[in-house]
Parts: C-alpha cells; structure tokens; sequence
C-alpha cells in the first residue's frame, strides 16, 4: 500500500501574513522589519504595542517565510530555528523567485486580485496534502463538533486535578448522540470513549504542578477547553483527518481566509463548530518537479468558490430572519443570522457580508423590506466570529423595516 502523505500545517492566525511578507520581501525588507510589519497587522496590537521584545512574533515570521518558501514564491534562505538564533537573522533579505514576481504582478490592479486569492488557493491546496484531503472530505459532507460545557462533566473541578475521571460514558453518550442528531452519523460509542481517555489521560501527563494548583474556576474552565480539544481531534478521526486541534484550527483559519471553507459557532439550534466546504477545487493532475506555486500559475484557474446572485443571497437573508426565534425587540444578532444564511447556501461568510453592506447602501434594494442596522450588542459576539463591517464601524445588531406601500410601489426614495 501507498504510504500516507504526512503534512505540516503553519501555524499561522490569517492568510494576509502570507500576503503582507509577498509585497514586504519584494520590496527587501529584512526579516526582523517583516517581523514587526507583522506584528503591526495583529487584532491586539495597539493593546500590546507597549510589551512588545525584540524577539515577539520572531518564528511567526520564520513561518511565513517558510511558508512562501515552500510554496516557490520565495528562494529558499536560511532562517532561525531557535530564538537565540534571530540576531544572526536579523538583517537577513529575500528574494522572490520569478513565480512569486508573478503572484505579486496579480495583486497589483483591482480586476486581478480575486485571480491572485484563487491561484494563491490553489498553490496552497496544492502544496499540502493535509488542507486537500480536509477539502475533499468537507466536500462529501459538512463537520460538527459538539462542545461541553462544565454541568456535563462528571464531578467537580478538584476531581480533575490529578487526572481524567472515569467513566466518561456519559460525556460519550453526549458527544454520540449530538453528531447522530445534526450528521445522521453512528459513531461506536466505545471506540469514542477509549480515544477520549486516550487523549485526555495524555493532556494531563503533560500539564505541570502550576497549572494544577489553580483556583477552581480557572481550573474549570481549563478542563472544559481540554475536553472540547479532545472531541474535535477524536471526531476528526471519525471523520478521516489525523489531525490534533491546534493543527487544525490553523487549517480551518487558513483555508477560511482563503474562501476554500466557512465555519462558525453560532448555528441556531446547535451547540457546537460547525465546518462546511464553500467552493470545488479539483486539483489537475501535477508535475513532480514543479513548485506549488508554478503549478498553480500554470492554465486556467480551476478553484471555484461557491457563489449565489446577490438576490438570492437576499431573500435567504430575509427569510432567515424571521425564522429565528431569537430576536429581542425586533432585532437579531447578525453573526447569527449570517451563519444561518451562510450554511444553508453553503456559502462563504464574505459574500453575506457584501450583500448587507450593499442592503445597507441601498444598492441593492429590496420592494418589501428595508435594513436598519444598530452598533449595539457587542458584548454577545463570541470569539470565535468576526464582526460585521462597514469600513471602521461595527456593527451587531439588524432589524427589517416593512416598507410602506409607496416605497413598494416606487421604491425608496
């Protein structure tokens, strides 16, 4: 038999590092001035601009250069390996090769951007094994992973410190039945349970006496997080990925930003991540000796994200709002309901996004309904979704406003 592909998945929060370090190399910064270029795209940055070392997001960067590296749009250099490595480093530039010369050429005018993000997709889909197979598998079928909370683990926090209680049959049992319910999938409840301990039993021998001895509701909140960890990296093998979770949730981050996937936490109805596919990708067939990114330059482009008129992503839109039983004095969350339009298209987080904004412009119009969006409601987006967007401004909160029957008839003035 064939032996299995293994892959290494860069650790990295966004795409746009890859893309930033791309125009940064051609322009010859030198590693630590990409260094803290990248810093400075950090959400926290102008929170923690005051701590920031000389040695703050250095093997961010060495991954990043390693990354446009081995996807052949940078020559490959030495780079750091251990910290005590980066004054060596420093002053280091880079070249770009003549694909990544192309690459950049793409990101110049506006009509050629969304043709540098495809090919740059497909360089990456190209490039591991492990970001493919996820995309083919999410293509057959969406993935959930359940979460726990603390009131369904059994005893209490200080029960925990040494290691795992057990059984865990009823957490299994909790995890079984949420995937059978939402995927109409089995999972043998006993190989669930024994992978659990598995790993849980591991995550403990790992964690050391501090973390041990912290306060109850700190320490709660950490076997909770474990917990949800080990589901996802135990239902992912049920799924066909090997994969732990730190892994991947930098896959699913990478390839979201890329328009390959969406995922979200805010499924009306669920309680749990769900991750579905947003495009079709079927990568042709490659030369050995070829980089990703020459392969990827080579003949038409053939990754093919999922896409909806902006009509149809309207009325979805309207339709899903009032079928959310959750709207307080006639408002809804909008990551809420972008999630809801978004999985039942099976499209991309960006294209809701535009369709509001272009509602909320009134660009696109529609005869019934008008948009109102409010700024309130901040403090119930979870971490795990992004906020909407009007260039600065935030918002959180949507409401439809019936049109009367002039504006039906005319339409808005």
């Amino acid at each position: 038999m064939a032996q299995r592909k293994t892959d290494t998945i860069p650790k990295l929060d966004q795409v746009n590092y890859l893309f930033e370090a791309l125009g940064l190399t051609a322009e010859q910064f030198t590693f630590d001035s990409i260094r803290k270029e990248l810093i400075r795209m950090r959400p926290a940055y102008s929170e923690s601009r005051n701590r920031i070392s000389l040695n703050t997001f250095w093997s961010n960067a060495r991954d990043v250069l390693r990354e446009l590296m081995r996807l052949g749009l940078v020559s490959r250099a030495a780079l750091p390996s251990r910290s005590d490595q980066l004054d060596a480093h420093r002053a280091r530039k880079f070249t770009l090769t003549a694909e990544g010369e192309q690459f950049l050429a793409l990101d110049v005018e506006e009509q050629s951007r969304l043709e540098f993000r495809y090919r740059f997709a497909q360089a990456m889909l190209i490039a591991h094994p492990y970001l493919r197979e996820l995309h083919q598998l999410l293509r057959s079928r969406e993935f959930f992973f359940p979460r726990i909370q603390t009131s369904e683990l059994p005893g209490d926090a200080d029960s925990w410190r040494e290691k795992p209680p057990e059984p865990l049959r009823t957490v299994s049992v909790l995890v079984a039945d949420s995937v059978r319910e939402v995927l109409k999938l089995n999972i043998p409840l006993y190989d669930l349970e024994s992978s659990m301990n598995l790993y849980l039993n591991a995550a403990w021998k790992r964690l050391d006496q501090e973390q041990k001895s912290q306060k109850s509701h700190l320490f709660a909140k950490a076997v909770v997080k474990a917990v949800n960890d080990v589901i996802v990296r135990v239902l992912l093998q049920t799924y066909g990925m090997r994969m732990d979770y730190v892994t991947f949730r930098s896959a699913v981050s990478l390839l979201s930003d890329l328009n390959v996937i969406w995922h979200t936490r805010s499924l009306a109805g669920r309680r749990g991540w769900t991750v579905w596919a947003t495009s079709f990708a079927p990568v042709p067939s490659l030369t050995p000796t070829a980089t990703p990114a020459a392969e990827a330059l080579r003949g038409p482009v053939w990754f093919k994200p999922n896409s909806e008129t902006d009509n149809v992503i309207k009325d979805q839109l309207i339709e899903s709002f009032f079928s959310l039983h959750d709207r307080r004095g006639g408002f809804a969350l909008i990551h809420v309901l972008r999630a809801e339009v978004c999985h039942r298209l099976s499209i991309h987080g960006s294209d809701f996004d535009r369709v509001l904004r272009k509602l909320h412009a009134q660009t696109l119009v529609d005869s019934r309904y008008a948009v109102n969006l409010d700024r309130g409601g901040g403090d119930e987006l979870p971490p795990s979704e992004e906020p909407f967007r009007i260039g600065d401004r935030q918002f959180y909160l949507i409401t439809l406003l019936k049109r009367n029957r002039e504006e039906q008839k005319y339409g808005p003035s």
